[in-house]
Formats: C-alpha cells, structure tokens, sequence
C-alpha cells in the first residue's frame, strides 16, 4: 500500500541551520527502451479581483487519463502530466502512462519498472514528469521507501521519444522516509528535494513517523549519463517542502521556495533562496535563506479549512508547485481566505510571484482564487508560451463533500496584478460523494511546445462510481481553435467586446470566410445599432442575421447586393468589407492611392480611406487584394484597429 506521510514538521526556535553542501556519488541504471509492463506482477487572505467571464479558460475534448482501479486500486492519484510536440506523458502514484497527443496509449509502465526499483522496496509515489525544452529530454521523479532508507529516484531520457531509452540514478536517504519530492532544473543543475520522517518499526515492517529534516539536493546537467554522477546536498531541521523552481527560460541559477518554522505551529514562514555554480566548476552553493514573512511581511503558508466530509490529511498549506519565468519565481499553494460575500473561511488556491532580479527579491504578486460557499484546493499552475498563466485546481461545494470538479482559470498578460477570470469548470465531477480517504496532493501542468496559447493538465475529479479518475486536455482562453494565429490578440479583443461568441464548440474559426450576414452581425454588435424600423430586403427571411442587416440599411451602411436583395450567404471580399468600415466609420475621403491592384475596383476609393486611417496595411505592403475573400480572423484585425 502507499506509505501516508507523518506530522507535519513542529514550529522551531533557531534559524538559518542549514547544514551542507555534502558531496556523494550516485550510481547510473541505463534503460535501453521501455516496455509495456502493465500486465507484468510483481512482488508487493481575502479574494483578489475576478475579471469577466468574456476571458475564462475552455478546455479541448481531451481523453481519458488514468484511472482509480485501471491498474491498481489506488488512492491518491497525485496526478502530473508533461507534453513534448509528439507524446503526452502522465504519471500517478505507481503508474506511468505514454501517449500520443490525441489520447493513444503507447505504453503503460508501473513506476516500480520505470524507476528500476529492486525488489523488497515499498513502491512509492509522488511522481512527476517534465518535458525540457532546451535539453530536448524527459526528467521524472519519484520516492520510494523499505525499512532501511528511503529512496528518492530521477529518470532522464536519452531524448524526444519517452519510449526510447533512459537513464535513472537513485539518491538514498538511510533511515528516514523521503516524502514528498521536488523537482526543479536550470539551465546547468537539476535539483531534487523531500520531506524526512524517521521510519518507525511496526509488526510485519515500519511506517512513517515524526519529521526530521528536509532535503534539498544539486547535480550537473553535465553529468547525466554517467555511470555515476557528484550530488550536492543540504538538510534543515527547521525548513519544510524545499520546491526549487522549474526554468522555462535559460538561467544558470534554481530559485527555490520553501516553509520556513512560524510562529504558530500550524504556521509557516514563506522562505526563498537559490542554488548558484556547479558542482564540477566547484562553485556549487546556496544562497542564503530569506525569511519574507518577516522580511517583506508576505503573508506565510497557512492551512485551509477542510471541506466537509474530507479527512484532514486531504489538503495542506505546502507549496506544492514552482515555475520561473521572465525574473518571476511563481509558486502555488492552498491556504485559507474570506471570498467576497462570504460569511465564514474557505480553501483557497493562493498564486505568488517574486521579482528575482536583484539579490533580495520582492513580491510582484499575491492573489488568491476563491468563491463564496465553495472550497478550492490543491491547485497547479502552467505558463503558455504567450505568457498566460493558467491554473488548474479541485473545486467543491462547501455544504457537502460533493461534486469535486476540476476548474481552471488564468491571468492574461496584460491583466491587472492580483487578478483573475472567471473559473470555469473544466470537467464535472460526479454528483455524489468521494468514496476514498485520500485527495491528491498536487496537480501537473505543462506548457504546449507546438501552440504558444495553450497549456496541458491530467487533473483528476470524482467518477461516476465514487472512485478518482484523471482527465487530459489542453487549455486555452476562450477559444480552442486559435494556435499561431496572427489574429490572436484581435480575436480575443473581439470576444471580450461582446462582438462574437464564436463559430461554437468553443471555437472561432478564424481562417473561414466571412459571410455577409455575418458580416453584419459583426458591425451591428461592434456599432451598438439601435433596431430597424423597416424590413430591408426581400431574400433575408429565412436568415438569423436579417435583425442585425436591417439594422446596417437603416444606418446607411448597406444598401445591398442588388437593391432589393442583401445575399446574406454570399462572402465577403475584402473591398467589400472596405466599404462596410468606411462608410460604418464615415472615414474621410484622402488623396493618397496607397495600392497598385485596386485601379479598376469601384472600392478603391474605401478602400484608400481605410489605409489613411491606419485599419489596414495591405495585403502585401502595396497591394490590398480586393477580391479576395476576407476571414474571420481578418475580420477581426479590421474591427479592433477601427474600434479600440
């Protein structure tokens, strides 16, 4: 069965013992390729703003991921997921699973199997996944344990493909259970970390007991490959869940947040250092430990209310996820807040973010996601390669132990500081009670290596039947469909103007043409046009866009495609759409011919009049391509530069 971990680590009264750096050599398990191994047995604050719901997070159909009983009944899940431009690979506790994007199973691998773990070990768990950029390489990580030591585990691929080769190193810790790990890497280091328990003997072997230290462990990226390679280590009494950051752009440095003792026992202290140099420059060091509670009075991890009908040990205040980006250390954690319109406390999923740039950091955010009479908890974060942060968490209503859904939510760049939008729920749990004892501790995210908009998560929810069950997908804001496009800031402006809802399904479909009808709800929404007084044209009827064309011919915008017809099916040329803007925006006329193609266009003239006022540049830098066909993301571009 997994191991739960012990106590939580008790308040102390000295500071700043971190013993270390302590050097030791760890041993090289090379794995040729993966196998299937599925069937193989074996031995046993207060809520920040919440911005309109126009910009909320929408969610690709994804597949299903791992289940409660798919290979073992197991719980938690302490689900994680990591994605590269070909493979998805998510990972729970005594399982990994390898797919293709669209949901495919390649492989199934117990983390007993993947690990290398020798007989007589008690699997363990806590695995996670990441997908580097710049090495080209897979890493993950687990703990395991037996009554001598624990283990913590690190696994790093031989490149892009996860079912190829692999190389795993092990790093021990004897007598205590290492609980808990963290995974975070630069540049040129990859570090590790872990809560110690003492291991306690009981009849027929030994369970965890009270806190004893925590760990944080260095090594080269250097190294890796070796048949063995130098680890840095150092431990703390007094310092709790060491989570070292994970890169996402180069930096030779691994900032890293941890717990520091407070003043209350359930308290802890928001503590921040760094690990800097290498091991074989014989530079290798930590900084010094920051105390920001004190030093900056950011409030410190604290721990949040229980849901109803949840044990205590379901969710905690640990940080439980690091990323940095751009000079910024974001970590997430689960605390307690007063949402607005609230009369009582609730689980809270708390956002934090640390300006780096200089030796003493300071805070750049602090916010909190939080509704009125629900719990949220237990949340992971993920950067876009556009910027955005997205966040995934478990969310349920405070009067009943039920539904638990997945939600997310995201901060755009661009949005105010301390804010959010809108959660949206992402999947539905199941109307109906959690049937096990165990929540997960934390969920993965990752960012899309092939779509700068979206993210990956593998969260789970509650199924049909009571148990857990894990869902992947990729996460967008407000539109699934918009990849690379180069319409991505027009479209979104679009959408939060109330100007369009998209083609449905959660998409915009910005490289179909745009209909004249379409066309003209478009202008109508975007001019705020009273109604009509009259009916227009005759071949409109049948049309759910006759309202929003009657409205464009009485504002003079439109006076058809014949004098009694509109031809609301008919697409739009981009002279066409020329004319719709010029005379919605009554442009005035200029004496500048900006393009060489539109000589013998009757729209040349609108067209001349939309450059002049900076709503087009062409469709080349002297040619406009009058005839054609405009898009829906161009149309978009059109509206925002004519209208914001």
């Amino acid at each position: 069965m997994l191991l739960a971990a012990g106590s939580a680590p008790a308040a102390a009264t000295d500071g700043g013992l971190v013993s270390g750096p302590s050097i030791e050599q760890l041993s090289a398990r090379v794995i040729p390729s993966l196998t299937d191994a599925a069937d193989l047995p074996r031995a046993t604050s207060s809520v920040s703003p919440m911005l309109p719901a126009s910009g909320a997070v929408v969610s690709t159909a994804g597949f299903a991921g791992i289940g409660h009983c798919d290979y073992e009944c197991l719980e938690p899940p302490d689900p994680w997921v990591a994605v590269n431009a070909t493979h998805v690979v998510q990972a729970v506790n005594r399982q990994i699973r390898i797919s293709t994007r669209a949901g495919a199973a390649l492989l199934n691998v117990s983390l007993a199997d993947f690990f290398g773990e020798p007989i007589g070990q008690l699997s363990g768990g806590d695995p996670r996944v990441i997908w580097d950029e710049l090495h080209g390489r897979w890493l993950g990580t687990q703990m395991s344990v037996d009554c001598a030591a624990g283990h913590i585990y690190l696994a790093v691929s031989d490149g892009a493909d996860p079912t190829g080769g692999w190389v795993t190193y092990h790093l021990d810790t004897p007598g205590v259970f290492a609980d808990f790990p963290g995974l975070g890497l630069s540049s040129d280091k990859i570090a590790l970390s872990a809560n110690l328990f003492d291991l306690v003997p009981v009849t027929g072997g030994c369970e965890p007991g009270d806190f004893v230290q925590s760990q944080l462990s260095a090594m080269d990226w250097s190294a890796i490959g070796n048949p063995s390679i130098a680890v840095s280590s150092w431990v703390a009494f007094d310092i709790a869940t060491w989570r070292p950051a994970v890169a996402l752009d180069p930096t030779n440095a691994i900032p890293v947040v941890m717990e520091l003792a407070g003043l209350q026992p359930t308290d802890r202290d928001v503590g921040y250092t760094s690990i800097t140099g290498t091991i074989a420059g014989g530079t290798i060091a930590l900084g010094p430990i920051q105390d920001l509670t004190q030093d900056l009075s950011l409030p410190g991890f604290v721990q949040p209310p229980i849901p109803a009908g949840f044990i205590e040990t379901t969710i905690d205040g640990r940080p439980t996820d690091a990323l940095w980006l751009g000079n910024r250390l974001w970590f997430v954690s689960t605390g307690r807040c007063l949402p607005g319109g609230d009369t009582q406390d609730r689980a809270c999923v708390r956002f934090t973010a640390l300006n780096t740039a200089t030796a003493t950091p300071s805070v750049a955010q602090d916010f909190w996601i939080g509704e009125a009479g629900r719990h949220y908890f237990m949340g992971g974060l993920g950067f876009a390669r556009d910027g955005a942060l997205f966040t995934v968490f478990s969310g349920v209503p405070a009067a009943s132990a039920y539904p638990i859904s997945t939600i997310a939510s995201v901060q755009r760049p661009g949005d105010p500081v301390n804010s959010y939008r809108t959660p949206s729920i992402i999947l539905a749990g199941a109307p109906i009670g959690y049937l096990g004892t165990r929540w997960g501790d934390y969920v993965g995210m990752a960012r899309d290596p092939l779509d700068s908009h979206a993210v990956w998560q593998g969260d789970e929810y509650v199924n049909s039947d009571g148990t857990w069950a894990t869902w992947i997908s990729a996460l967008y804001v407000t539109f699934i469909d918009l990849g690379n496009t180069a319409f991505f800031g027009d479209i979104l402006w679009l959408a939060e103007a109330g100007i369009t809802s998209g083609c449905g399904g959660n998409r915009f479909c910005p490289n179909d043409p745009v209909a004249r009808g379409q066309m003209a709800a478009f202008l109508a929404r975007a001019l705020n046009l009273p109604n009509a007084t009259a009916d227009y044209f005759t071949d409109d009827e049948a049309s759910i866009f006759e309202a929003d064309i009657n409205r464009l011919a009485e504002a003079g915008i439109t006076t058809g495609c014949t004098p009694t017809t509109f031809c609301p099916d008919g697409l739009v040329t981009r002279g066409q759409m020329a004319a719709f803007l010029e005379r919605a925006l009554a442009l005035p006329a200029t004496a500048i011919d900006f393009f060489t193609d539109d000589e013998t266009s009757i729209f040349e003239p609108s067209i001349n009049r939309l450059a002049a006022a900076g709503i087009t540049t062409g469709c080349t830098p002297t040619t406009f391509c009058p005839d054609g066909l405009v898009t829906r993301g161009q149309m978009a571009a059109f509206l925002h530069r004519a209208l914001a």
